[in-house]
């Protein structure tokens, strides 16, 4: 960002925290495009009425490789059983990899040999997956560094489950997703190294998720406060980058790598995910890292529910059509904040949640607003609004510079070729973007990202009192534009597009990943403030709740004379502290 475009982004900044001052509301600045990390949770995979879960082998597929004496190439490896995931609210089902389904034997459904097809819906398009047999799981905390892969004898054949408290589903067994689906190859026609170059690309894409169908019935809490640690490794990465593109090194530990101590201070940073019964859940307790129960948020987010079962299918094989007599995955609903879009898509009543409203000021100075129905995603790293929001706040994609697969660097190695947002009116560059490439269902998709001017985030203590106060503002806030849309598979006129995706990086610590026209990341920028103490997803209530935390935003909100100075102050020191780091 130039030093023109940082004084006018502090210029329209404090023009908005004094409109917020007749308010008096909490005023969040400083987010940046992508999350420093994402909850996760650890699972065990249980088969009929067994009482050991399955436990398999983690391979390197590069050991033994060009070893005549070794016949394979995975030459070994090490016993596990725990499966670490992510947590997704943005996941209806339950994915677990092709090499961890693989690994633990698990099963996948077949009719006459033919595979069972599940077909799903994410960021970057639709994909296919097997669908396992039944399984059971149970659950466990996430903290960063331990290695839950602990056995009670020698011989690693009887794993300690004593952690995995939280059974999914609460009684009886469920289907999972497996994959993505990859059609059947011919081995024999492989030699060793396509053979190799086959399992590495397998390795790349292997993604393990426990979605909704998990969380339901329980309440998700988050600690983020050891993400703070995180900013060592990117602070010490920012100055090998900036070493290596010639802005200069510092001539410590960043020119030449981290510390033994700094390691093992990273081994241990990073989200801290639970999931509690809430009638069992122990009373809180901040002190207690490993089980520290629920916590009393200070602002309550209404959520409502949609389910999108509708625009998947299950089939057999690939190519077939839908067979609702077939064993299906489990499926459950997904959060929004605001009202459930499938029903607004059907004309059904679809709850009073208020939505998610942005803004965006003009060059001639008009504000322009929109309100939409988002989709509260813990599996999102980043933020994302569909192209028809973007369009209410007079953005679009260039004509021919429109969201696309990551470049190939031998070919596509153009800067101008990239996805590239301009002003839908004067079609000037819209200032100040970013791309990142997102993954997941579908493969790979790079967007391109602006800054709102604000984003209000509803709580129900406002919606309750009609104190305005009471919500939460963000301002200069860092959106991707890009559709995620859904088609049902027996009407393909059918088709919804979320509004938004409320990703990770509004609520915990985020970066700005500057990226060259390959994907190679050139730049980190400095971390986010770390606004929020603790997190709760409540599902059985549908609510986010969030707790301030007291280094980043002060326990009372400022008084109305003070908040504009306060907004004002602090984008000056941010703008200060950033051309002294140029």
């Amino acid at each position: 960002m130039s030093r023109h475009a940082r004084a006018c982004a502090l210029s329209a900044a404090c023009v908005f925290a004094s409109m917020l001052s007749q308010a008096r509301g909490i005023v969040l600045d400083g987010v940046q495009p992508a999350a420093l990390d994402q909850p996760q949770i650890n699972a065990l995979i249980y088969l009929g009425d067994n009482t050991n879960p399955q436990t398999g082998v983690t391979t390197d597929p590069l050991s033994g490789f060009g070893d005549p004496s070794d016949p394979g190439l995975d030459g070994g490896g090490t016993a596990f059983f725990n499966v670490q995931a992510y947590l997704d609210t943005g996941a209806s089902g339950i994915l677990f990899s092709t090499s961890t389904a693989k690994a633990l034997n698990i099963a996948t459904e077949q009719v006459g040999g033919v595979p069972v097809i599940y077909a799903d819906v994410g960021v970057a398009g639709s994909d296919n997956f097997n669908v396992s047999q039944l399984v059971r799981l149970r659950l466990a905390p996430y903290i960063p560094g331990a290695n839950m892969d602990q056995f009670s004898n020698e011989a690693q054949t009887v794993p300690i489950t004593t952690p995995y408290t939280m059974p999914a589903p609460a009684s009886g067994t469920l289907r999972v997703q497996v994959g993505p689906y990859v059609p059947p190859v011919d081995s024999t026609k492989m030699d060793d190294f396509d053979q190799l170059i086959a399992e590495l690309l397998s390795e790349q894409s292997a993604l393990d998720v426990v979605g909704m169908p998990a969380i339901q019935g329980h309440v998700m809490v988050i600690d983020p406060s050891g993400v703070k640690d995180l900013g060592l490794l990117y602070s010490v990465l920012g100055s090998i980058l900036g070493s290596i593109g010639g802005t200069g090194g510092t001539g410590d530990t960043g020119d030449t790598g981290l510390t033994d101590i700094q390691w093992d201070q990273l081994n241990s940073a990073g989200v801290r995910t639970y999931l509690y019964d809430r009638a069992t859940a122990p009373v809180f307790n901040a002190t207690r890292t490993n089980d520290p129960g629920i916590p009393t948020p200070q602002r309550h987010v209404a959520l409502t529910y949609a389910s999108f079962d509708r625009f998947t299918e299950v089939k057999l094989g690939p190519t077939g059509t839908g067979d609702p007599t077939l064993p299906a995955p489990a499926l459950a609903h997904n959060p929004f904040i605001g009202k459930n879009p499938v029903a607004l898509m059907e004309g059904k009543p679809a709850g009073d949640a208020p939505g998610i409203t942005i803004t965006r000021k003009t060059d001639d100075g008009t504000v322009l607003p929109s309100t939409g129905n988002w989709l509260l995603d813990t599996g999102a790293a980043a933020s994302i609004i569909s192209e028809a929001q973007a369009a209410k706040l007079n953005v679009e994609y260039a004509l021919g510079r429109r969201p696309g697969p990551p470049p190939d660097s031998t070919t596509d190695s153009a800067p101008d070729t990239g996805p590239l947002l301009v002003d839908a009116i004067t079609k000037a560059t819209v200032p100040d973007q970013f791309t990142l490439t997102l993954g997941g269902i579908g493969g790979q998709e790079v967007l391109a990202g602006f800054w709102l001017d604000t984003l209000l985030l509803p709580t129900k203590e406002a919606t309750a009192t009609g104190n305005d106060s009471l919500n939460i503002y963000f301002t200069h806030v860092p959106v991707l534009v890009g559709n995620i849309t859904v088609a049902n598979p027996k009407d393909p006129t059918q088709t919804l597009t979320l509004d938004g995706v409320f990703g990770m990086n509004m609520l915990i610590e985020s970066l700005n990943f500057q990226t060259d026209a390959t994907g190679n990341i050139t730049d980190l920028g400095d971390p986010s403030p770390s606004f929020f103490q603790w997190i709760t997803f409540d599902e059985p209530a549908g609510e986010l709740g969030l707790v301030f935390d007291p280094e980043a935003v002060p326990a009372e909100a400022p008084e109305p004379a003070s908040l504009a100075l306060l907004g004002c102050g602090a984008l000056a020191m941010l703008l200060r502290r950033r051309l002294r780091g140029q």
